[in-house]
């Protein structure tokens, strides 16, 4: 499986997922939309476990809570000297955020909710450790409680989502998709040949899909806006399609492809974190240019100008040592100076 290309493809449906105009265009798919959240929190299931006592595990903390932090700060700085609430309030708010990496608060502080991904990342892959390197007893009794919490995340969620630290809801959730889709992929499809996995994996996507669209279920996994314990069939169909959409994404990636798709799995990240930035300013030169344009058009066109210019964006800043090392170092030592060449963690996003 080629895991650059098969990050390069989440990361292409996460930019459709924010363009401005999918949903006129495709309402019904994007409304329940969740492999692609999922497929990503899937991925460092592939991959052995680490040690979280590790020097190796904490720089790769840091390698993603410090970009988080950077631009919290950022962001925070700017709606701050732009808004009039009391600073000592503003103060509070930034530190509530930086703790629970809640979608809602960061939206509300500093207007940019996507940012739960790094934080709920952090969590996701620090349980996910601890539970693997454990013996057989104990990692069976802490799935068994994952599994449990997966059914109650949207009745919990408005009460406990600002107490809870590093966007922890989100990560519970996904951990028993995450499990369940890597136990299908090494059970069943990756024995199979790869024509006839994407074959299966697709036909049950689309069924489920079809499905959950005939429904018009909604999910939003940041925000903890769940189905629950409470809607079993949606509960189970949302689930369905996140780990039938996240094994047809591992099919294709079996595939001997490359190019544009796998450069930006290369540098997933950088554009998850950019591209919020050059999506909005291609939708204001667009509705300058034709504020009375089509959707079928200016779709595809935003779509690959915001894939391109993010990827070039991305790949300038990490093949630039200064800005490399200042916006995205791999750990403190790196953003010191003092490491010329921190190996990247073998469980990187």
């Amino acid at each position: 499986m080629n895991q650059n290309f098969l990050k390069g493809l989440l990361i292409i449906l996460v930019i459709a997922d924010h363009n401005e105009f999918t949903r006129s265009l495709f309402p019904e798919f994007f409304r329940g939309l969740t492999f692609h959240v999922v497929g990503f929190m899937t991925i460092p299931f592939l991959r052995p476990p680490m040690q979280v006592a590790s020097s190796a595990f904490a720089n790769y903390v840091f390698r993603l809570y410090y970009p988080f932090l950077l631009l919290c700060c950022t962001l925070w700085l700017v709606v701050t000297v732009s808004g009039s609430t009391p600073l000592a309030t503003r103060l509070g708010l930034l530190g509530a955020v930086l703790y629970s990496g809640n979608a809602d608060l960061l939206k509300q502080v500093v207007h940019m909710g996507l940012l739960w991904f790094l934080p709920s990342f952090i969590a996701l892959v620090t349980i996910r450790n601890l539970i693997d390197t454990q013996g057989g007893r104990v990692r069976q009794t802490a799935l068994v409680l994952l599994l449990a919490a997966h059914l109650v995340i949207g009745i919990v969620a408005k009460a406990t989502q600002d107490y809870l630290p590093l966007g922890l809801l989100p990560a519970l959730y996904m951990i028993p998709l995450a499990y369940a889709g890597v136990a299908a992929q090494q059970r069943w499809f990756a024995p199979m040949g790869t024509a006839p996995a994407i074959a299966l994996s697709s036909l049950l996507f689309v069924v489920v899909k079809a499905l959950q669209m005939h429904l018009r279920l909604e999910n939003e996994v940041g925000f903890a806006f769940v189905a629950d314990v409470r809607t079993p069939l949606a509960l189970v169909i949302n689930d369905l399609e996140a780990v039938c959409g996240t094994l047809m994404l591992f099919q294709i990636a079996r595939l001997p492809l490359d190019g544009v798709i796998a450069a930006c799995g290369k540098v997933s990240m950088q554009i998850y974190l950019f591209h919020a930035f050059v999506a909005l300013a291609i939708y204001k030169l667009l509705m300058l240019v034709s504020p009375q344009g089509s959707p079928v058009w200016q779709f595809p066109l935003s779509m690959a100008a915001t894939v391109l210019l993010t990827l070039a964006l991305a790949r300038l800043v990490m093949q630039t040592a200064p800005l490399r090392r200042w916006l995205f170092p791999r750990s403190l030592d790196d953003l010191r100076g003092k490491a010329s060449d921190v190996p990247a963690s073998p469980q990187s996003p």
